[in-house]
């Protein structure tokens, strides 16, 4: 997704909201919502927290949306799935080691699911920091619009 406005428009339908009801949840009608999600209307910065808040969303996660993903929940999500990985990873590599006299096929067996698990975090580790580095982007340009927008006033 390369623009805001797809962006609002693609959480919006995920969120199986018309376009009536989420103007009303940012205090405008219909016909005005349709020209901010179609890019006739330029974002402010409080209309995007009001979007924001409407999607139950940061403003932050708003401008990271890449379809089904949602920012630090997403980031939460990879974390738990390596805490679990790596639980799997420790029980696995003392069942490996309490059964040193099992058989070579066994021992394979568990030596390759180890190493899945080792490649499967480091992949899952790798999109954390990607993810962690977009959202500090993000994070920028929402400051440098707030400073531009305070010295407009």
């Amino acid at each position: 997704m390369n623009t805001i406005y797809s962006k609002i428009k693609a959480i919006r339908i995920e969120k199986k909201l018309s376009q009536q009801d989420l103007g009303k949840m940012i205090g405008t009608n219909q016909s005005n919502y349709n020209r901010i999600e179609s890019g006739l209307t330029q974002l402010t910065i409080e209309r995007m927290e009001q979007i924001a808040k409407a999607f139950d969303m940061t403003v932050t996660e708003l401008m990271n949306y890449e379809g089904g993903e949602i920012g630090h929940s997403e980031v939460e999500e990879y974390i738990k799935k390596i805490k679990a990985l790596e639980k799997k990873y420790e029980a696995l590599k003392a069942q490996f080691e309490l059964s040193s006299n099992e058989d070579t096929e066994t021992w394979s067996k568990q030596n390759s699911e180890i190493e899945n698990l080792k490649k499967e975090i480091k992949s899952l580790k790798n999109t954390i920091k990607e993810k962690e580095e977009r959202i500090k982007d993000k994070e920028m340009v929402i400051d440098a619009l707030k400073i531009a927008l305070k010295s407009k006033e």
